[in-house]
């Protein structure tokens, strides 16, 4: 992938790129270290919970807003 991207981040379009078949090693890599995983919607949770063979606690059913919802203001 070529160096494209912003000069005032300095974030190339090739950052975070990650090929599928590394995806699950990545993914279980990363969730290591924590007893509970929490996703926004079924669709995520599935993906998650098959990526990282753990069980991902589904937001919605905890009632937590939807982050779209959310006004973020900085």
């Amino acid at each position: 992938m070529a160096d494209h991207g912003s000069s005032e981040n300095g974030i190339n379009w090739a950052d975070g790129h990650i090929k599928y078949k590394d995806l699950h090693t990545v993914v279980t890599e990363a969730v290591a270290g924590f007893a509970h995983l929490y996703a926004f919607g079924v669709s995520k949770v599935t993906l998650l919970s098959s990526l990282a063979e753990r069980t991902i606690h589904n937001l919605e059913d905890m009632d937590c807003p939807d982050p779209d919802s959310i006004n973020h203001k900085l």
